[in-house]
């Protein structure tokens, strides 16, 4: 259905959309550890068509092979 959809990384899995933005996807946000390393390419990799990744901060570890998984 269109329309925005405001949600978090946990409650989108099995989930795709055309547009995916992720505000401050940073080293403070996602701790480098497997739980959110998995929970933000569960989020990266929602992405059918575009990708935004808005911040000011280092962004988290593993984001840029996420990226490429997902093909955006």
């Amino acid at each position: 259905q269109p329309g925005i959809v405001v949600t978090n990384a946990h409650q989108v899995k099995n989930l795709e959309f055309s547009a995916v933005l992720i505000v401050n996807p940073s080293t403070d946000r996602y701790r480098d550890d497997r739980e959110n390393r998995m929970l933000l390419h569960v989020a990266i990799t929602r992405a059918a068509d575009r990708l935004w990744l808005v911040g000011n901060d280092p962004m988290a570890y593993g984001i840029e092979d996420s990226v490429r998984d997902a093909g955006v």
